[in-house]
């Protein structure tokens, strides 16, 4: 899943919001209006490390995906599943439409 994402990531024309959510990460606040600065400061590192392309704006929520993934595995070991149903737990995370859709 996160290659499949790295590559519509790269490949995809940004979506209004995240063209918007670009906007803030030209000069990242502590906060704005209407939503909390996480995004801009993902989007301002992301530009920063990928320059100012689709996947360098959306590479911080796919790390992000991807160690939600992996921390869904871990927590469900944790709760005494085996790595089966751990496995299991992630792809179920990831088959989610907002997930999916991310």
């Amino acid at each position: 899943m996160f290659v499949l994402r790295l590559t519509v990531g790269a490949a995809a024309h940004l979506t209004e919001d995240e063209a918007y959510y670009r906007l803030w990460s030209m000069a990242p606040a502590f906060g704005y209006y209407d939503h909390p600065p996480m995004i801009a400061w993902w989007i301002w590192s992301g530009r920063r490390l990928l320059g100012d392309t689709p996947l360098g704006v959306r590479i911080g929520p796919i790390v992000a995906c991807a160690l939600a993934t992996a921390l869904i595995f871990d927590l469900a070991r944790l709760a005494g599943a085996d790595r089966r149903a751990a496995a299991r737990a992630g792809v179920w995370y990831n088959a989610m439409l907002l997930i999916a859709l991310g």
